[in-house]
């Protein structure tokens, strides 16, 4: 498995403008699985 710095800065050093589809999509699952365990932390989870 490659080393995560270099996965995230991938698309910013190629020489195309076109982003790897295996990064936007892995980013995507990410922003939207840490979305919902926030908004489930924050519902079920109360701190008093």
């Amino acid at each position: 498995m490659e080393h995560p710095f270099i996965v995230m800065f991938k698309p910013a050093v190629a020489m195309s403008a076109q982003p790897d589809m295996l990064v936007v999509i892995f980013a995507l699952v990410e922003t939207l699985l840490f979305l919902g365990l926030g908004l489930w932390m924050a519902k079920n989870l109360r701190y008093e």
